[in-house]
């Protein structure tokens, strides 16, 4: 048989899928964009998946787990297998209608609301389920959420509405309720953004239970004891791999009892499936109507850059108040006719109120990469007006930029240095650049541009920033970046530089007051930890990970009222905030003088020759780093040969030494206590080793145990140290 021509027990069910594809899938182009109108966000990927359906032993356990989905929702089994193929198929094809409309946001025909003073209303008592509903009653055709797929053999954005999300949610909370979670409930979550974990988010919400979110890099044994501690009957994770290690854990780590996976979309545990099976079941759970403001609705975990996850509880108060104060505080920088694009984790407390509930209450969309920092190169094809993103995409365009002008020609280098000087010095006297400028800066800088979208507007800022020089860079080529500070305990952002750059404002409803080590307020500009009262702080810390007397202490109390700790050491002047660094990362050196490794770092990384830099050396006499080199720029600069598989030929000690002047270089606006003296190479730090948190920082703590050889060998004051040098005093031996 030809290999071409589906065959075996499910050749029905997959020509069903061509020629639905055929009639419903219509792909057009706009702008260079592939992005298709369809039926569905699935039809595209089971197409590319065919090889999985194959083998006895495939359908008998897809077969099962359909029959255990059909009996717990209470459906009867369908008689024949090919009626079962065949429904199955449709369900699949058609469960979420995902729509992108050319010349407006509304679907020919469709009524829609588009009076934003009819919109969304956030009251004091509102929950985040309250905030939902009244946008899919506000807009319910405008496109919401728009995800990468397959489709007739090409990548592309397909969309879905605010109403088809709503319904696909109906149909998740039928299911959660029939595995028996109800008010009060847990339902954890381990995955990236995605569109299925809005799907899940709002289900939970609108039964009354309370979401439970991980970023992927948990360890198996965090997960775990989340698990245990949290007595979850449900548990979501992302990819196929994650759904392998945990499958095994149903009815042996605490209450668990089912194990759901996005990525699979027919095989054992599919997301897809069981949405399939559910939504055949004639009447749909409604939503509660008891769900109160003071019910918790997320329990979040801390990004882990100081030491294991820490569980925070907010309760819809707590978040509705934080996306109030946001609201308030951006205004009219954010309308209705914005495209998000999701570059930053919602595991993020910050990301998940500035970026997913603020395009809820406009009326706005989201695209949703399927990798983060992958995602950064499709701005030129989605043309987002809004991201929210962390430094660290930024951070490397700013490398990537320094080093391709650094590599032009002398002429060419110096008109493009001309050109961004007159460019900064209009934007500083808000003048209009005149036409002679703007072709020079179309031609020198053109390139650099268009990596970002012509549409692009504002980045905000999650986590780590930027420092003055990127973001006038940044600025000069028409991308207007916003510093945000924010903290989990706080219940996301608490102040952002949105009209005054690098000069962070606290948000509408929030105070901050700065403290020393005896709880008494310090005069303006002095250095202290920085305090927070707000309507959006914590409820409390959940049992895992936390000291008693650690959580009594986060607390202080100021007569009646009640502040929260950040951490975070910082000044206040007129109403600005300064922030100096966090007190658990904060470095201190053999002679006492202290060192923030976040301005090092940031400052270090700037040099396109470096990828990644760790900067450790509390309680030694200097700084030492564990640097990821750049081979390909090193290569590039040293006009070295590639390999037939692209990987440059560098050698070790040229390596060393391109990093070494690099470090010199950089280091010289920094304090000599800041300068690193030692250096040695590692291999890349990622998410997938568990060394990268969710908003992209350091796992410190973890990169600290795994490297403490290399630390104590660069330390070593013999001739034997190991690593680099970087003064040429220490090299001479």
């Amino acid at each position: 048989m030809s290999p071409g021509i589906p065959h075996g027990r499910d050749s029905q069910c997959i020509l069903f899928f061509r020629t639905l594809s055929r009639l419903i899938i219509r792909p057009f182009k706009k702008k260079n964009e592939n992005i298709y109108c369809g039926a569905s966000w699935r039809l595209g990927i089971l197409k590319t998946r065919r090889k999985k359906v194959r083998g006895p032993e495939g359908v008998i356990r897809r077969t099962l787990f359909g029959l255990e989905m059909r009996r717990l929702l209470g459906l009867t089994t369908l008689p024949g297998r090919n009626s079962f193929a065949l429904q199955v198929g449709y369900r699949l094809g058609t469960s979420v209608a995902g729509t992108f409309y050319s010349e407006s946001d509304t679907a020919a025909g469709a009524s829609m609301n588009n009076d934003m003073r009819l919109g969304i209303v956030i009251k004091p008592q509102s929950t985040l389920v309250d905030l939902w509903e009244q946008a899919v009653k506000a807009w319910p055709m405008r496109r919401f959420l728009g995800a990468k797929v397959w489709v007739r053999g090409q990548l592309g954005y397909v969309w879905a509405t605010y109403e088809s999300i709503e319904q696909e949610a109906s149909v998740m909370r039928t299911l959660l309720n029939q595995m028996g979670v109800g008010k009060g409930g847990r339902v954890v979550v381990i995955s990236e953004n995605r569109y299925e974990w809005v799907v899940v988010h709002l289900a939970s919400l609108q039964l009354g239970a309370q979401f439970v979110v991980l970023p992927t890099n948990v360890t198996p044994k965090e997960a775990e004891l989340v698990l245990k501690s949290t007595q979850a009957r449900v548990l979501f994770v992302e990819s196929t791999s994650a759904y392998t290690a945990v499958k095994g854990w149903v009815g042996e780590v605490g209450q668990l009892q089912h194990i759901i996976c996005f990525e699979d979309q027919i095989g054992e545990g599919s997301y897809a499936v069981a949405i399939s099976i559910a939504s055949d079941v004639p009447e749909k759970t409604p939503a509660r109507k008891d769900v109160t403001s003071e019910d918790t609705a997320m329990i979040m975990f801390s990004a882990g850059t100081t030491g294991p996850p820490k569980g925070v509880m907010l309760s819809h108060k707590n978040l509705v108040a934080n996306v109030s104060s946001i609201y308030a505080h951006v205004g009219e920088a954010i309308t209705h006719t914005d495209m998000f694009m999701s570059l930053c984790s919602w595991c993020v407390a910050g990301a998940l109120t500035t970026e997913l509930y603020q395009a809820i209450c406009k009326g706005a969309c989201v695209c949703i990469p399927p990798e983060q920092l992958e995602g950064f190169q499709d701005l030129p094809l989605v043309q987002p007006s809004v991201i929210v993103t962390v430094a660290q995409p930024f951070q490397r365009a700013y490398a990537n930029i320094v080093d391709n002008i650094m590599n032009r020609s002398t002429l060419t280098k110096d008109l493009t240095r001309f050109t961004l000087g007159r460019i900064t010095e209009n934007r500083l006297m808000m003048q209009k650049p005149g036409s002679i400028l703007r072709t020079a800066s179309n031609i020198f800088l053109g390139k650099f541009k268009a990596q970002f979208g012509s549409e692009l507007r504002i980045a905000f800022i999650i986590g780590s920033q930027l420092t003055r020089d990127q973001m006038e860079l940044l600025a000069d080529l028409d991308v207007f970046t916003v510093s945000t500070y924010g903290c989990l305990e706080a219940g996301g952002l608490i102040a952002t530089d949105l009209d005054v750059p690098l000069r962070l404002k606290a948000l509408p409803g929030v105070e901050i007051r700065v403290v020393n080590d005896k709880n008494e307020i310090v005069a303006p500009g002095y250095v202290g930890e920085v305090l927070i009262e707000a309507p959006h702080a914590m409820q409390g810390y959940f049992d895992v990970h936390i000291d008693p007397e650690e959580a009594k202490n986060s607390l202080v109390a100021y007569g009646g009222r009640t502040f929260v700790r950040t951490g975070d050491y910082g000044s206040m002047t007129g109403g600005w905030l300064t922030i100096k660094g966090n007190k658990d990362i904060l470095i201190r050196l053999q002679n006492g003088t202290v060192v923030d490794p976040l301005e090092v770092e940031g400052t270090l990384i700037k040099s396109p020759f470096i990828k990644q830099i760790f900067v450790y050396g509390e309680g030694r006499p200097y700084l030492c780093a564990l640097v990821v080199p750049n081979a390909k720029a090193i290569a590039s600069h040293l006009r070295k040969v590639e390999r037939r598989d692209g990987v440059p030929i560098v050698s070790e000690r040229e390596k060393a030494d391109c990093i070494r002047a690099e470090l010199r270089r950089v280091s010289q606006g920094l304090p000599t206590r800041s300068h690193v003296r030692r250096f040695a190479f590692i291999e890349e730090l990622t998410l997938a080793n568990g060394f990268i948190t969710c908003k992209y920082g350091f796992a410190r703590q973890r990169v600290e145990r795994h490297y403490v050889h290399y630390f104590d060998a660069m330390y070593d004051e013999t001739p034997l140290f190991f690593g680099h040098a970087v003064d040429d005093y220490d090299d001479l031996f």
